[in-house]
């Protein structure tokens, strides 16, 4: 190859590589908070209203990207901290983003942990509408009691039955010239569901996830 083919090619590549075929997937921003309570340091947990989407679930304030609102997903998971948790963005300090989540079903979250400037949580005013109640647990707690582990199977299906019995073909395996195993379901992969029992709740999925990668980057300094 020659060189000025070479330098074109290179000139081509990104400074900082995203993930490839992002666009394809829910874009969304989450704000994991810690505050201090009798000297621990507390992660700060929100159950959702029953009354939205995934209601009832424990997680961390966070939301979805908007491009007519937010310049980047910093700004998106601020944007909802502010909104979820009433509290103004004065006594919000983003401490840093930490790794990207890649989720099962098709969601690449932003991730960021951040410290409420708070003393209790009674400070926070939080939107009643979308949050049935709040509450915290020390970071301690969690490097001390491993979550529990359980294996859910995905798999990837060409074709289904609707609930009026018509077959829809989501993938033309014979029609692309496709090998014969592609005309069933195929994957059968295992994916690991963590989960925790806590003030009458369960923290899991997600949520779990992110608890788990802050605990294994904080080991050292709880």
């Amino acid at each position: 190859m020659n060189e000025k083919l070479l330098k074109k090619i290179i000139d081509k590549l990104p400074d900082e590589p995203g993930v490839m075929s992002s666009s394809n997937f829910l874009k969304s921003s989450v704000l994991a908070s810690v505050f201090e309570k009798n000297d621990e340091l507390h992660l700060i947990f929100q159950k959702r209203n029953s009354s939205i989407r995934q209601g009832g679930e424990i997680c961390f304030p966070g939301g979805r990207f908007d491009d007519m609102l937010d310049k980047n997903m910093l700004e998106t998971a601020v944007r909802e901290t502010i909104e979820e948790m009433g509290i103004s963005k004065d006594n919000i300090l983003v401490l840093g983003q930490i790794d990207t989540l890649v989720a099962s079903m098709g969601a690449v979250i932003t991730c960021f942990l951040g410290e409420l400037k708070i003393d209790d949580l009674s400070e926070l005013n939080f939107n009643k509408d979308e949050v049935e109640r709040i509450f915290s647990v020390p970071i301690s707690w969690f490097m001390e009691n491993p979550a529990l582990e359980y294996n859910v199977q995905m798999e990837i299906k060409p074709k289904y039955t609707d609930d009026e019995g018509n077959e829809i073909v989501l993938l033309p395996v014979e029609e692309l010239g496709l090998p014969d195993r592609y005309r069933k379901s195929w994957g059968l992969r295992k994916h690991k569901i963590y989960a925790w029992k806590t003030n009458g709740e369960t923290i899991w999925g997600i949520t779990a996830q992110m608890v788990r990668h802050i605990c294994e980057l904080l080991k050292d300094t709880i």
